[in-house]
Order: structure tokens, then C-alpha cells, then sequence
């Protein structure tokens, strides 16, 4: 498979595996912001909704209960695991669309192996859904398979 694609994966599993004040937050973060820059570019969609992404409720006033702590935690590694997603998915959509291998920006080189077909067909099926949760066990049936 394809590195860029391998590190995104090793990213999406260790954000799953966050839990609350867990120290690797801002390691985590701040490697997913440098390889952004690296594979989508400084200017990428992808660092602005990074970027939005939080893992601490704001203090309005007073100090928030534990729950809100762990409500707005849970909810930044949710999305800090969309995003991650989206990201492998439009590099999986560059192997598709590009002669079946990715192309590195920065060195206009190919690199990665060749898909066939029928691998990046079941790669892609559309989910329709009213929230995230609801089908993450259907996609990561498809996603493994």
C-alpha cells in the first residue's frame, strides 16, 4: 500500500486510541498538521478544519463539570478521526483517478503500488447517514475488507 496513505492509517489508529488528558494530544496534533502541509500542502482545506478541532470546552465562566470535559474531548477526537478519514480517502481517490498510482506533489514523482480496479471499487461505497456513529461498524467492514 501506498506510505502516505500507511501513515494516515497509523494516525486514524492512534487517535482512536486517545482518551481524556492523554499526554500524546498535542504530538498527535502537531503530526498530523506536518504531514497535512507535507501531502495537501500549506494553503490545504484540511489545516483550517484542523485547526478548529478541540479537545477542552471553552471557559465561559466557572469551572465546567467533568462530563463537559469529556463530552468536548470525545467530540475533538471524533473529528480529529474524520478528518483523518476524509484525508485517506482523497489519497485513495488520487490512486483511482490517477493512472492508478499516487503522484508526490512535492517531487511531481509516482510513487506507491499499483490498484487494480476491482481493489479501489471496494474501496468506494456510499454511506448515507444522519450522524458519523451511526454505520462505523458497516464502513470499517468495508474498509477491511
Amino acid at each position: 500500500m501506498n506510505k502516505k496513505i500507511i501513515l494516515i492509517e497509523e494516525l486514524i489508529h492512534q487517535a482512536q486510541e486517545l482518551e481524556n488528558d492523554d499526554k500524546r494530544i498535542d504530538y498527535i496534533t502537531m503530526r498530523v498538521k506536518m504531514i497535512i502541509g507535507k501531502f495537501f500542502g500549506e494553503e490545504s482545506k484540511y489545516l483550517k478544519q484542523l485547526s478548529s478541532i478541540r479537545f477542552k470546552p471553552s471557559l465561559l465562566s466557572g469551572t465546567p463539570p467533568r462530563s463537559a470535559y469529556l463530552e468536548r474531548f470525545n467530540g475533538g477526537r471524533d473529528k480529529l478521526v474524520n478528518l483523518l478519514r476524509v484525508m485517506k480517502e482523497e489519497l485513495l481517490l488520487d490512486v483511482y483517478f490517477n493512472n492508478s498510482q499516487l503522484i508526490d506533489n512535492s517531487s511531481n514523482k509516482q510513487i506507491g503500488a499499483n490498484y487494480s480496479m476491482n481493489e479501489m471499487e471496494r474501496k468506494f461505497q456510499v454511506f448515507i447517514s444522519s450522524t458519523y456513529t451511526d454505520l462505523i461498524k458497516e464502513r470499517e467492514t468495508v474498509v477491511m475488507a
